[in-house]
């Protein structure tokens, strides 16, 4: 098939379009001027057609649909110390918003698009069914974004994932070199609890939603289990071969640090060790049930401790670790 992916120059793009090429599929990648060098040579080496233009620009999207059959829209972008609502917004809603339209032109038979967990907020057992509830501006742009594909008439598939990790990823990195580097802390009593996901496992799920009898579903994606922010902190650092700190920072003295420091960072230009969004995620019960996936479509996630160690192993590979 002839299949058009957005968000490829990112972690997760990055993986399903190397796993897409593999199964002999054409792909057409969207890709921005300012997307890093080293992105665009890895897409380059794949062999793919790469399309230049802008989500929040319509003008520059024309045609970016023409010839295709599928399309796996996965560019978002997350919250942040650093990063603006409205770029959120633009990105999350109004890029949707704008892809959208151009498969409409073109009639492709089946829009693929990465939600997130999170549009349920926090929640123990999570399932699709859930209620949204989300709890931070990037969940809410989710939200809207979701509510736009549920209105399109084109066959469509909505994929949440949830705390995706894995090789060339950057975003979770830093939790590993902080607790490799003994500076990663417990806040609170940390049972929380966190569902990891295995890059290739979210890519195993899209790839399955290719099946033409997959038309028309939400479907949850997380790991073989949740797990307790401590336990995760110990099986990292078992990986990393580090001792575990067991002294916990309470909830209330890291929340007056994350204060300070975020107004100071406002002022002296730097990024936070400790925020409010930081404290939300590691003291926030997050976990999904993904029977639906499993039933419906196969899926089927390795075990946490295996997608640990893969996850290690190749950052120590690229020395990043």
């Amino acid at each position: 098939m002839k299949i058009l992916v957005t968000g490829a120059t990112g972690f997760i793009g990055k993986h399903l379009v190397k796993k897409l090429v593999s199964k002999g599929h054409r792909i057409r990648c969207l890709v921005r001027k300012t997307s890093r060098k080293g992105d665009i040579n890895y897409l380059k080496k794949l062999k793919v057609e790469l399309f230049n233009g802008d989500l929040i620009n319509k003008k520059s999207l024309k045609g970016i649909c023409g010839g295709i059959d599928i399309v796996y829209h996965l560019t978002g972008v997350l919250g942040g110390f650093n990063v603006s609502e409205k770029l959120i917004s633009d990105i999350n809603i109004t890029g949707t918003m704008n892809i959208l339209e151009e498969s409409k032109k073109s009639n492709i038979n089946k829009f693929i698009f990465c939600s997130s967990a999170g549009v349920i907020g926090p929640i123990v057992s999570g399932n699709e069914l859930s209620p949204y509830n989300p709890s931070n501006f990037y969940e809410k742009t989710k939200v809207e974004a979701e509510k736009l594909v549920l209105k399109t008439k084109l066959g469509y598939v909505i994929i949440r994932p949830e705390f995706v990790y894995g090789p060339m990823d950057n975003h979770v990195l830093p939790l590993f070199k902080a607790i490799k580097n003994k500076k990663f802390f417990i806040i609170g009593d940390g049972n929380s609890l966190l569902h990891p996901t295995y890059v290739e496992d979210l890519t195993q799920a899209f790839i399955k939603c290719l099946n033409p009898k997959i038309k028309n579903q939400v479907y949850i994606i997380a790991g073989e289990k949740a797990i307790r922010v401590k336990e995760l902190y110990k099986l990292i650092a078992k990986k990393l071969s580090v001792k575990t700190n067991e002294t916990p920072i309470p909830l209330s003295i890291a929340t007056i640090l994350a204060f300070i420091l975020e107004n100071s960072a406002k002022i002296f230009k730097f990024d936070p060790i400790i925020t409010k969004s930081k404290i939300r995620f590691f003291t926030e019960n997050r976990s999904f049930n993904t029977s639906k996936a499993k039933k419906e479509i196969g899926y089927s996630p390795i075990k946490l401790k295996k997608g640990i160690e893969k996850t290690i192993r190749w950052y120590k590979q690229g020395r990043y670790l």
